[in-house]
């Protein structure tokens, strides 16, 4: 199952340089989780309860959650500062078929004109599918999943605290 292989490569720590873990006395990064409970391609509870332990292991975060339901997230990307007060906002979501340009644009607006990093977790990519301004903020056009193969990520800014722990490069070996 994709989701428990996700657990298990996030709970393996000893792949990571917990030395850099930044000193529990630091202020944590504020981190907005947008996500779909009512979805039913994954298991996003669980996985942003995995998501949440395996963070935890590596930062000083505190992770505000929304979207037990999709009216939940409907409703937040309307909002013109959704973002505002977060260091990162972490979307974890499918909204393959949600086409009004207005939140599109609005979650774009989010990184692209307030500056507030954002991180695509999976069907994040494949969300707002009709949208060509979708794939030129994330750098890829995604309309379904793709099939199983090792995917390799490479840090490139390391001075940011979302990365900073985490090692130079990331082998996962086998996702889709």
């Amino acid at each position: 199952d994709h989701d428990e292989k996700i657990e298990e490569e996030v709970g393996q720590s000893s792949d990571y340089n917990t030395e850099l873990r930044p000193a529990a006395d630091e202020q944590p990064i504020q981190a907005l989780y947008v996500t779909n409970y009512s979805s039913y391609w994954h298991k996003y509870r669980e996985q942003q309860e995995i998501l949440r332990r395996g963070l935890s292991q590596h930062v000083n975060v505190e992770v505000t959650l929304v979207g037990k339901d999709e009216d939940d997230v409907l409703t937040m990307i309307q909002q013109p500062n959704f973002a505002t007060g977060y260091d990162v906002v972490i979307y974890n979501m499918c909204l393959v078929d949600e086409s009004n340009p207005t939140r599109i644009d609005n979650v774009i607006r989010q990184t692209r004109d307030l500056g507030i990093p954002s991180v695509l977790i999976h069907c994040a990519m494949h969300s707002f599918k009709y949208s060509d301004s979708w794939w030129r903020f994330t750098g890829l056009k995604s309309e379904s999943k793709d099939w199983g193969r090792s995917v390799f990520a490479q840090k490139h800014d390391t001075t940011h605290p979302i990365v900073a722990t985490l090692p130079e490069w990331i082998d996962s070996p086998h996702d889709e």
